[in-house]
């Protein structure tokens, strides 16, 4: 089952999930879940490989002289 984005929006307000217990409780089980997920890990891989080109490449830009906008440093982390 897929949440929406209005239904994870009224779970995230509830008081209950911002106590804390249905977050932590939540947070467990979807870690358990995704844990044993090798597509998931596969894909979290690919992400960070990516991330850390894209910053990369940003870097050799930015040592040849060409300006970077800073919101794409603060997306690149940098």
């Amino acid at each position: 089952m897929k949440l929406t984005k209005e239904q994870a929006d009224y779970i995230r307000n509830k008081e209950s999930f911002q106590e804390g217990l249905v977050g932590s409780i939540f947070s467990r089980l979807l870690k358990s879940k995704l844990k044993k997920n090798p597509q998931f890990k596969q894909a979290v891989d690919k992400a960070d490989k990516s991330a850390k080109e894209f910053a990369d490449s940003l870097r050799k830009l930015e040592k040849m002289g060409v300006e970077i906008p800073k919101e794409l440093k603060q997306y690149a982390r940098m």
